[in-house]
């Protein structure tokens, strides 16, 4: 037993890189992979308080956890003695790993094995960071990046898109039908958008042991990971750059979790590289749109954010330590699906997350990918937003985002195996869903 108000930490990370063939997930892919670009990780850190009480914080480099390794993974902590509550687990949003979630095989068709494999390997993460605590020392320090961007912009020109539907299939499930091209209008294209909403905040947790070396690292920042060139290659994009990073700096094998902010319009800020008028034509046809990486032009805008979260990790550093105290918290509350969706299928769920590890972390976590509009429904004094976590169904766009369309609005719902559209009023289901969680214990 630790001493009184001391808050344990243990922490490890674990390889999920497939070993066998499988589609990725993300850009709605047929093929499998061709290569592996760089490892993909399963990272965890694990607390326990004075009273005895244990929670865990597990970060996946995976598109989404998805509901079947969920579930597998709660299942493993539960019967380690834990709450269901105070098991954390959220995706990267990589989009360059395999699929585990079953909810969504249009945007690749999962692999049963490579399902199997990860909750083989997660359930053994559980055990060892349910284990062998040790006295720890926290530094939370922050930081900036111009890395991301917003990716909603108002055109007013008719433009080409892609569309997709669901259509009833005869054996009471739905097929995919598209891509058509069709011609759109008065809808918000995904293309940059310098004046919309992104977060550039980078907030780093380093946890130190009696020594002060660093035994962990806990970071968080708001960018979708889809600017790695090679769209049939596995890696972990850029929470595998700064990971190799902060291993270089404080050693090999450290346990490294980063959490996703509320990414779901903001992405990589590209540069643009065309002019001229073959480009203005084609804005004309197609509308505005993000232009892509080179192989070193990834590298430099990923190399550029691993060096922006070094210096929020240098302001942690320069903070006095102080040990990890207090008490875990936590609290839950599911919002059903079709609350959102009407005509999704009865009985999933949207989770909503907190887990609060004393005075060092403060994490409300949403089943979604929520747009930067509901940030500051969550965002308090101390309070870190996390997209992504457990069963995420989809986008979940801010009343104030309906009017103006585009993909995070409808345009996704059928590559998401989710047909109609999402309900009106949604800011008000956030905000309850929010409030219920006001009071962890």
């Amino acid at each position: 037993m630790t001493a009184s108000g001391v808050i344990a930490v243990a922490a490890a990370a674990v390889d999920i890189t497939p070993d066998h063939a499988a589609p990725l997930a993300g850009f709605g892919r047929r093929v499998d992979w061709t290569r592996i670009d760089s490892p993909i990780e399963m990272n965890a850190v694990g607390f326990r308080d004075a009273s005895g009480r244990r929670a865990v914080v597990v970060s996946a480099d995976l598109l989404f956890v998805g509901p079947t390794l969920e579930a597998a993974l709660v299942e493993r902590a539960v019967a380690r003695g834990l709450r269901r509550s105070d098991i954390f687990v959220a995706a990267t949003h990589t989009h360059f790993a395999p699929s585990v979630d079953p909810t969504k095989s249009m945007l690749g068709r999962p692999s049963d094995a490579y399902i199997d494999f990860v909750a083989a390997r997660g359930g053994r993460l559980i055990d060892e960071v349910t284990r062998d605590f040790a006295a720890c020392h926290a530094r939370r320090g922050g930081g900036g990046s111009r890395a991301g961007i917003n990716r909603r912009r108002d055109w007013p020109l008719p433009y080409l898109r892609r569309h997709f539907a669901l259509k009833p299939d005869g054996a009471g499930g739905w097929r995919l039908v598209g891509p058509s091209i069709r011609p759109t209008f008065g809808t918000a294209a995904m293309a940059p958008n310098q004046a919309g909403p992104s977060d550039p905040a980078i907030t780093v947790w380093l946890l130190t042991d009696a020594a002060g070396a660093v035994v962990g690292v806990v970071w968080h920042f708001t960018c979708h990971p889809t600017g790695a060139p090679d769209p049939d290659a596995v890696t972990a994009e850029f929470p595998g750059i700064v990971r190799a990073a902060l291993r270089a700096r404080f050693g090999a094998g450290l346990p490294v979790v980063f959490l996703q902010g509320f990414a779901g319009d903001v992405r990589p800020r590209v540069p643009d590289r065309d002019a001229g008028v073959v480009h203005a034509f084609r804005r004309l046809v197609v509308g505005p749109k993000f232009a892509e990486f080179d192989r070193a032009g990834w590298e430099r805008w990923a190399g550029a954010l691993s060096d922006d979260v070094m210096r929020a990790v240098d302001d942690a550093r320069s903070r006095a330590a102080a040990a990890l105290s207090g008490t875990i918290a936590s609290a839950a509350f599911d919002v059903e699906l079709t609350a959102l969706a009407p005509a999704a299928e009865a009985g999933r769920v949207v989770p909503f997350r907190r887990l609060r590890i004393g005075d060092a972390l403060d994490l409300v976590g949403v089943g979604a990918e929520p747009l930067q509009g509901l940030a500051p429904m969550v965002s308090s004094a101390g309070i870190t937003p996390v997209g992504y976590v457990g069963d995420a169904f989809g986008y979940w766009p801010p009343d104030s985002e309906r009017p103006r369309g585009g993909y995070e609005v409808d345009g996704f719902m059928p590559l998401f195996g989710l047909p109609g559209r999402l309900a009106p009023g949604l800011d008000r289901v956030f905000r309850d869903a929010v409030g219920r969680l006001a009071a962890p214990d």
